[in-house]
């Protein structure tokens, strides 16, 4: 609640194909950092005013699979896709 959450996935390792982050969020700032590639599936319930920001980029047929779900009211999900030539002040956006 009324916090912020980041989340960085440049150099996770996923062990299976799908992965679930459950977030239940008031009035907060969630920020996921992922590799280009990697799919995202919003199953997030949006209770009251909440912004997504998700990159819908191609995502590659042989990455893993993050999927959103949870509630959230009064907050903003923004997912940033960085690649590996990126310089370093665009990966902290």
């Amino acid at each position: 609640n009324a916090g912020t959450l980041h989340i960085d996935l440049r150099q996770a390792h996923a062990d299976s194909l799908v992965t679930e982050f459950n977030i239940t969020a008031r009035m907060a700032t969630i920020r996921i950092i992922a590799p280009l590639g990697v799919a995202f599936e919003n199953r997030m319930t949006n209770n009251i005013a909440s912004t997504f920001d998700i990159d819908d980029t191609d995502p590659n047929p042989n990455a893993p699979r993050v999927i959103l779900t949870g509630t959230i009211s009064g907050s903003s999900v923004r997912i940033h896709r960085v690649s590996s030539q990126d310089k370093w002040w665009k990966r902290l956006l």
